[in-house]
C-alpha cells in the first residue's frame, strides 16, 4: 500500500515494537544535529536513561518510552525538547561527556530549549507540532518554577494553557489518531493541567483550566501506554460530582489519579487562599458552603482509593506487578496521597478559617475550631510519614513535596504551642522531621533549601512569641507579623521566591547564591544498580552543610514581625 506524504512524515507512523527492550538502542544517531556544540549521542541517552528512570510518572507523563527513544536516536526530535531533557536529567544526575562552553547546570539547559524554541504565535499548527512545544515547556517550568524564577514559569505556562486551548487539546480528539501519539498528546494535556493546579496555589495566581471544560479522557493505565494500545478511561467530570461509582474508581489508574486529587486541591486553594479574601461563601460550618462539599468529596475520595491506608499496605495492592513495586505506578499513587494529604491540610487549618471568619465578623464555636484543628494536625503527620515510603524504594524527591513539606512543618510548629503536652512532644518530633526532609530536598531544589531556612525561622517566631501563636485561638492574638509570616506559610509562590516577597528578581535568582551541594556531595543517580537491589538509598542523603544561605532574607524591619525579618540564632 503506497502511503500519502503525510503518512509518510508522521512521526509516529513507524512506532518502534513496545515489547523491544528500551536499552537496546545505542546505534549512532542517523541525522546528527547541525548545531556542533550540542551533546553527543551517548550523552543524550544517558539522559534519557536518568528521566525515564526518575522523572517519568514523577509526575508528569509525557513520552512513550521506545517511541522516544527511537526518535532521539534517529535524529527526529527537536532541538528545544532534547535541552529540555537535559534540564530534567540533570536534576538527578551529572551527564558524561557534554562537551559545552556552558556550565553544567539545569537552569542553562532550560535557558537554551526556551531560546530555541520557536513558538507558534500565529496558531494553525498541527498536533503533532504543538505537543513537543507543550512538552518542552512543562520540562521548563519544572526547573523554573523551584528555582525562584517563579514569574517566568508562570509566564510560560500561561502561554502552554492557551496554546493548548487554540489546539483543542483539552477536547478528545478524533478516534484516527495513532493509538501511542494520541496518549502522549493525552498525557501532555493532563500534564500541563497539573502544573496549572499547582502553581495557583497562591494567593496571586489563579488557576486557568475549568473542570468542566476538561471532556478528554484521563490517562489510561501504564501497560496499555507501553504496548501502545487504546484504552477507554473515564473523564474528569466522572469524579467530581456528589456520587462517584465504584465502575469509574476501579479503572482510575495512579496517574489518573493525581488529575483527580489535583482537581479537588485547585478547589480547595481557590476556597482558602483565593476566594478568602471576599468570603462571601458563607460560614465554613453551613451545610451549603464550599468547605462542607469539598469534605464530602475528600470523604468519598478516601473510601474509593484507600488515601488513608497504610502506604505500604496500599502500594502492595495497587502497585505492585510480579511481586516487586512498579515504579511507574508507587510514584503517582504516592504523589496523589500527598495531593489527598495537602488538601486537608489547607482546608482545615485553623489560620485561615480564622481570616474567613475575621471577614465575616463571625466567631467559631469551640468544637468546629478544635475539630478542624485535630484534622489538619493528623494529615500533616500523614503528609511528613510519606517520606518513609523511600524506604520501600518509592521516589519521594519531586519539587512538591517541598511545598507539601513545609505547610506540613508550620502547622507542627504551631502545634508545638498547642495546650496539650503530648501534642506538644509530637508537634517537636514531626518538626525535626521535616525540617530533615527539606535538607534533603535541598540537594535538589533549589526553593526546598529557602523553605527549610524559613521553617526554622517560623519555628522561631512562634517560640518567641508562644503566646500569641495558639492555632485555635481567634484572630485577634495574632499581630500583623504574625499574620504576614503565617500566609506566606502557606503561598507556594512566595515560599519559592529567593528574595523578600515584592522585591524584584528580574527574571533571575539572586547572584552569587549557589542553593545546590557542592557537587562532590550530590548524591548521584547514575549507579541504578543500588536502586535496582533495593537497598534504600534515600536513607543518608547529605545535608546543607550551610544553613545561611539567603543573604536577601535578612531584613530588618522595626515593626516587622514575619518570616522574612526573623534572624537566625
Amino acid at each position: 500500500m503506497n502511503q500519502s506524504p503525510a503518512q509518510a512524515e508522521h512521526p509516529y507512523h513507524h512506532r518502534p515494537n513496545p515489547a523491544e527492550s528500551a536499552g537496546t538502542i545505542s546505534a549512532p544517531m542517523l541525522n546528527p544535529q547541525p548545531d556542533d556544540t550540542f551533546p553527543p549521542i551517548d550523552s543524550l541517552l544517558f539522559a534519557a536513561d536518568v528521566f525515564f528512570r526518575f522523572c517519568h510518572n514523577q509526575p508528569y507523563s509525557l513520552f512513550h518510552e521506545a517511541t522516544f527513544r527511537q526518535r532521539l536516536v534517529a535524529g527526529e526530535l527537536p532541538s528545544h525538547l532534547m535541552w529540555a531533557l537535559l534540564a530534567a536529567a540533570r536534576r538527578y544526575s551529572s551527564l558524561p561527556n557534554l562537551q559545552l562552553n556552558d556550565s553544567d547546570d539545569a537552569q542553562v539547559y532550560a535557558r537554551k530549549a526556551w531560546e530555541c524554541m520557536k513558538l507558534p504565535w500565529s496558531g494553525g499548527v498541527s498536533d503533532e507540532e504543538v505537543v513537543p512545544i507543550l512538552q518542552s515547556i512543562i520540562l521548563i517550568v519544572n526547573v523554573e518554577h523551584p528555582s525562584g524564577l517563579c514569574a517566568s514559569a508562570y509566564m510560560k505556562l500561561g502561554f502552554a494553557i492557551r496554546l493548548v486551548l487554540h489546539s483543542k487539546l483539552h477536547l478528545e480528539p478524533e478516534g484516527t489518531l495513532d493509538p501511542t501519539f494520541r496518549e502522549e498528546r493525552k498525557r501532555t494535556f493532563w500534564s500541563i493541567y497539573l502544573q496549572d493546579k499547582l502553581i495557583s496555589l497562591s494567593r496571586e495566581r489563579f488557576s486557568i483550566l475549568r473542570d468542566e471544560e476538561c471532556r478528554i479522557q484521563l490517562p489510561c493505565s501504564e501497560v496499555a501506554f507501553r504496548e501502545g494500545r487504546y484504552e477507554q478511561t473515564p473523564t474528569l467530570e466522572q469524579f467530581t460530582g456528589d456520587c462517584l461509582d465504584q465502575e469509574s474508581a476501579d479503572s482510575c489508574c495512579p496517574l489518573a489519579l493525581i488529575a483527580v486529587m489535583a482537581s479537588t486541591l485547585s478547589r480547595v486553594s481557590y476556597y482558602v487562599l483565593q476566594e478568602n479574601r471576599y468570603s462571601q461563601l458563607g460560614l465554613p460550618w453551613s451545610s451549603t458552603s464550599p468547605y462542607a462539599s469539598i469534605s464530602s468529596t475528600l470523604l468519598q475520595l478516601e473510601i474509593y482509593f484507600g488515601m488513608n491506608e497504610d502506604p505500604k499496605k496500599a502500594l502492595r495492592e495497587r502497585c505492585y506487578i510480579d511481586e516487586s513495586i512498579d515504579q511507574h505506578l508507587a510514584g503517582p499513587f504516592i504523589y496523589s496521597k500527598a495531593l489527598f494529604h495537602l488538601s486537608h491540610c489547607l482546608l482545615h487549618h485553623p489560620f485561615l478559617i480564622q481570616q474567613r471568619l475575621q471577614k465575616l465578623k463571625q466567631r467559631a464555636p469551640p468544637i468546629f475550631i478544635n475539630t478542624a484543628w485535630q484534622t489538619c494536625r493528623m494529615h500533616a503527620q500523614r503528609l511528613i510519614e510519606l517520606k518513609d515510603t523511600k524506604h520501600h524504594n518509592v521516589l519521594v524527591l519531586t519539587s512538591l513535596y517541598g511545598y507539601c513539606t513545609m505547610v506540613a512543618g508550620t502547622i507542627h510548629v504551631l502545634s508545638m504551642n498547642d495546650d496539650n503536652q503530648s501534642i506538644r512532644e509530637q508537634g517537636q518530633e514531626y518538626y525535626n522531621s521535616a525540617l530533615d526532609f527539606l535538607n534533603d530536598l535541598s540537594c535538589y531544589w533549589k526553593h526546598a533549601a529557602l523553605m527549610a531556612t524559613r521553617l526554622e525561622r517560623f519555628r522561631q517566631q512562634c517560640e518567641n512569641r508562644r503566646t500569641d501563636m495558639n492555632p485555635c485561638a481567634d484572630k485577634s492574638g495574632h499581630s500583623p507579623g504574625d499574620v504576614k509570616a503565617l500566609w506566606q506559610s502557606v503561598d507556594y509562590a512566595l515560599l519559592s521566591a529567593p528574595t523578600r516577597p515584592g522585591s524584584p528578581t528580574h527574571g533571575q535568582a539572586p547572584g552569587g547564591i549557589d542553593l545546590f551541594t557542592p557537587q562532590s556531595k550530590l548524591f548521584d543517580f547514575a549507579d541504578f544498580d543500588t536502586f535496582a537491589e533495593g537497598l534504600g538509598i534515600f536513607s543518608n542523603l547529605p545535608v546543607l552543610e550551610n544553613k545561611n544561605l539567603f543573604p536577601d532574607l535578612e531584613i530588618s524591619a522595626e515593626n516587622d514581625d514575619s518570616l522574612e525579618s526573623v534572624s537566625a540564632k
